[in-house]
């Protein structure tokens, strides 16, 4: 079974384990150096409850862009966006933040 990773506990100001870099990126490493890494299709963020912000989510978005590496250092796992507001999924995916979006208006 694959499984996408949820980022918004880590990116949204109301999540328990808000701007939490290091240990975002130690449980990446956790998961990479216990054979896990081949089980996870993508990281989700949904952005609907934090799109006034930017600097926290970037980083610790490029946290993991950074963690979850193979031993040549390419990127392993896309990171996935839901986003819930009109045009921001443009915004984030010019900026080179996210691989991924679908605008809530496409969701069934």
């Amino acid at each position: 079974m694959m499984s996408g990773i949820r980022l918004a506990q880590y990116t949204n100001h109301a999540g328990g384990l808000y701007n939490q870099g290091q240990l975002l990126q130690a449980r990446i490493e956790e998961m990479m150096s216990s054979g896990l890494a081949d089980d996870i299709l993508f990281y989700y963020w949904d952005n609907e409850n934090s799109i006034s912000q930017w600097d926290i989510p970037v980083a610790l978005l490029n946290t993991v862009k950074q963690t979850d590496v193979d031993p040549n250092g390419d990127r392993m796992h896309p990171i996935y966006v839901l986003q819930g507001a009109y045009n921001t999924a443009r915004v984030h995916a010019n900026a080179g933040v996210i691989d991924v979006s679908v605008p809530m208006s496409e969701v069934q």
